[in-house]
């Protein structure tokens, strides 16, 4: 048996496809709310949801609602809900670090575009630009494998009384839910936190070479299609 045969399948990471899958905006005070001046205070929630859709092709959907509220008034200024949805193809990954893959490094993929599109539309609806904190999914993922083993389920992550199973088709929603102030004016943006620092294997550091390279690649050609529609206008 030669060494090739023995040896084993490359991991596969391809960003097939990136889409908004739905977007809302709300003004339920609108007109009276454009003649206040008090800075809002900005509520987030934050989901992530993966599912299976082929052999080896995943869906990822980071959903974010942003709720602006006046704090002495109790009145909304503008709720905001997004999906930023993601097809990946995930192939020759072991099994027990599927769940990171879907957890971790697709919504770090995700987030920064799901952020331009809450900024957009904040400013499209009349009101200055929200510029969203960045969110480290890694952080997020090893506190939910943190209180998973305190309550004594072992090292996989449980997410609503359910064990997130990479084998099964549909994976259980989790859940953050961040209350802090982001920013609502304009400023200098901030890149997104990078993620952590614990032991990394060999295939991880291919999908985040193979990540980079593709979201540069789709940027490049966003700009090169922003460009052609200047031209054509």
């Amino acid at each position: 048996m030669t060494e090739a045969a023995t040896a084993p399948a490359a991991p596969i990471f391809n960003i097939e496809k990136l889409y908004v899958k739905d977007l809302s905006l709300e003004i339920p005070n609108a007109p009276a709310i454009f003649l206040e001046r008090t800075n809002p205070q900005i509520d987030l929630q934050l989901q992530t949801q993966a599912a299976a859709v082929d052999e080896g092709i995943f869906e990822v959907v980071v959903t974010i609602t942003v709720t602006a509220k006046l704090p002495e008034q109790d009145k909304v200024m503008f709720l905001i809900e997004a999906k930023q949805a993601g097809i990946f193809q995930i192939r020759n990954i072991p099994t027990e670090e599927m769940e990171s893959v879907l957890a971790v490094m697709c919504p770090n993929l995700l987030y920064p575009y799901l952020r331009e599109v809450v900024s957009d539309v904040a400013v499209r609806g009349g009101f200055a630009p929200v510029l969203l904190n960045p969110i480290n999914f890694d952080v997020i993922y090893q506190q939910q494998k943190q209180q998973a083993q305190a309550r004594g389920c072992g090292d996989r992550v449980r997410v609503g009384g359910r064990t997130c199973d990479p084998l099964r088709r549909e994976f259980p929603q989790s859940e953050q839910i961040v209350r802090r102030h982001a920013l609502f004016a304009a400023g200098a943006d901030r890149r997104v936190g990078e993620l952590g620092q614990g032991a990394r294997f060999r295939w991880q550091d291919i999908l985040d070479r193979e990540a980079q390279s593709q979201q540069q690649a789709l940027r490049r050609r966003d700009g090169r299609d922003h460009d052609s529609s200047h031209q054509l206008g």
